[in-house]
């Protein structure tokens, strides 16, 4: 599965109409995390990812840089000043969208070029998720699926939705359980946990007149027993003794 948004593609794996799990920690912006969390491979490759060009050495960048939501203000076809990822599309008639007049001067070697480039990216992330040599068939979903060749190394089929494959993300978020399960982050916690745990279930046994009978005899007749977590210090020893 590619999911090929404005600022992003994400690659994952489906076994049996579910998600491959990560079986290593993940990173959530930058912050290591202990979550059951699917397994997917993320480049900066997008419809508003920007083209820089370097003429002097022939070659073309796509990304990581993206003009993200301001696509339809910033990107060439819509009157801006920013060579896009769907700048480059609609000058190669993958796409229509805007006016493809504002992208006629595209060299046809940067057009190569590019072609070259997300080719080349998206199938390094897929080989990083690959378990075997065994050609697979990929499902494009996303707003940005025209920027995918239709031939990709190890790929039997691709499919293209014809409905909805722009909304894809909204309806799996619609669909899927939300649910939260508790843990504990460390044993120090863990034992201080279950120590206070049974201080309060001996709190309750100690009042319901039927324990602590033997030790209520020890002590005297008519004097009760508290647990330790609700006794009241006493200042004066000697009025205690």
């Amino acid at each position: 599965m590619i999911d090929v948004g404005g600022t992003s593609t994400d690659i994952g794996i489906l076994t049996k109409g579910f998600p491959r799990l990560s079986a290593v920690e993940i990173h959530l912006a930058g912050v290591r995390a202990n979550f059951r969390m699917p397994d997917v491979a993320s480049l900066g490759l997008g419809g508003g990812s920007i083209v820089t060009v370097d003429e002097s050495k022939r070659t073309v960048r796509v990304g990581p840089s993206s003009v993200g939501y301001e696509l339809n203000t910033k990107a060439r076809i819509f009157g801006g000043n920013v060579l896009t990822a769907t700048d480059v599309a609609v000058s190669l008639g993958l796409v229509q969208l805007g006016d493809s007049s504002k992208v006629s001067d595209v060299p046809d070697w940067v057009k190569e070029e590019f072609q070259k480039e997300i080719r080349m990216r998206v199938e390094e992330c897929m080989d990083t998720m690959r378990l075997t040599d065994d050609d697979v068939d990929v499902v494009l979903v996303g707003g940005g699926i025209f920027l995918i060749p239709d031939a990709l190394r190890g790929v039997k089929k691709i499919h293209r939705p014809a409905d909805f494959f722009a909304v894809a993300n909204a309806l799996g978020a619609s669909t899927a359980q939300v649910h939260s399960s508790p843990s504990l982050k460390d044993s120090y916690a863990q034992s201080r946990f279950f120590i206070r745990l049974g201080i309060w279930f001996r709190g309750l046994h100690s009042f319901d007149g039927k324990s602590r009978t033997s030790r209520s005899s020890r002590r005297g007749e008519g004097q009760g027993h508290r647990p330790l977590s609700w006794r009241r210090p006493v200042k004066d020893r000697s009025a205690r003794d």
